[in-house]
């Protein structure tokens, strides 16, 4: 129960310091930074209208329903998910928040397969290392 209210979990491995060559593709902070910031106006003008919501991680099932509708592949995908880890109801809800806050990092108005898998692959510590979600 206790896990069921962290968002986001992530197993994290080691970094070794000595293979990083220094020319990793990986984002910089900037853009990061710009990307969190249109995440949150879009969160913002999303929710705007209702009180005492500023972001996905606040929304309630109710509002899950309107501001979070699953395309067919993306609701397959969660099912599929679902049968092979039997998570709660409380861990599907955040799924598809944290599904949706993906979507507004890519500035996409729906949730798509992509933005679910990611969704999915942030609650690592739902499911027994041993038995690890693979997507494909």
């Amino acid at each position: 129960p206790i896990l069921d209210r962290i968002d986001i979990q992530k197993y994290m491995g080691k970094v070794n310091l000595f293979e990083d060559d220094g020319k990793s593709k990986n984002l910089t902070s900037a853009v990061i930074k710009e990307k969190v910031e249109m995440a949150r106006n879009i969160q913002l003008e999303r929710f705007k209208k209702i009180k005492g919501i500023t972001s996905n991680g606040q929304m309630e099932s109710a509002h899950i329903k309107v501001f979070c509708p699953l395309d067919t592949d993306s609701l397959n995908l969660l099912q599929r998910s679902y049968e092979k880890f039997q998570f709660s109801a409380r861990t599907h809800n955040k799924i598809i928040k944290i599904s949706r806050t993906f979507a507004d990092l890519d500035g996409s108005k729906e949730i798509l397969k992509q933005h679910m898998i990611y969704g999915l692959m942030a609650r690592d510590l739902d499911k027994d290392k041993s038995n690890m979600l693979v997507l494909k």
